[in-house]
């Protein structure tokens, strides 16, 4: 399973869980003789759940408050943000 989550954020899946990966572009492959994705895993989860909370406090720390009610407003954001994604 490979599920873009927003520009090049992605989740993956393997025998043994989750990845969220990061694709920063291409490089050329010596040995295989072809172009690979260069990618980045920023964490890996059991869950699918563990995920989205890993890309949620990813959301956060980029977050520019300074304040306690500011900052609880941008994670409301986020939160808002992730269940518009994820509604079914």
């Amino acid at each position: 399973m490979k599920v873009q989550i927003e520009n090049n954020l992605y989740i993956e899946s393997d025998t043994y869980g989750y990845q969220v990966k990061q694709y920063n572009g291409t490089r050329f492959d010596e040995k295989l003789q072809k172009e690979v994705d260069i990618s980045v895993t920023l964490g890996n989860y059991t869950t699918i759940k563990g995920c989205v909370k890993h890309i949620m406090n990813m959301n956060i720390k980029e977050s520019t408050a300074v304040t306690l009610p500011e900052l609880l407003q941008a994670v409301e954001r986020i939160e808002e943000y992730i269940e518009s994604k994820i509604a079914v």
